[in-house]
């Protein structure tokens, strides 16, 4: 990450976590315009995300409402992994 953040990455929960994750996401796929300060924050959210197993890191960006049940399952443990890893990490304050 660059030292243009002047504070790390902090949430207090995994869902706040993930919904700013698809904010950046869909602004840098729509417009492609996202600040130097977001593309930051993205490049290193990518990172985390990347850390995952990629069975895992696949269904973080699935809904859950929608899913049956083995891929409700699935994404489940996939944000259990992901929660791991930003705790791990002191990202996930909550």
């Amino acid at each position: 990450m660059s030292d243009r953040i002047e504070t790390p990455l902090r949430y207090t929960s995994l869902s706040a976590f993930i919904a700013h994750y698809h904010a950046l996401k869909s602004a840098r796929d729509l417009t492609r315009e996202l600040t130097v300060d977001q593309s930051d924050i993205l490049a290193e959210m990518d990172r985390i995300v990347a850390a995952l197993d990629p069975a895992l890191r696949e269904t973080i960006d699935h809904d859950r409402e929608d899913a049956t049940p083995a891929a409700a399952r699935r994404i489940e443990r996939a944000r259990r992994a992901l929660a791991h890893e930003l705790t791990a990490r002191g990202i996930l304050t909550g």
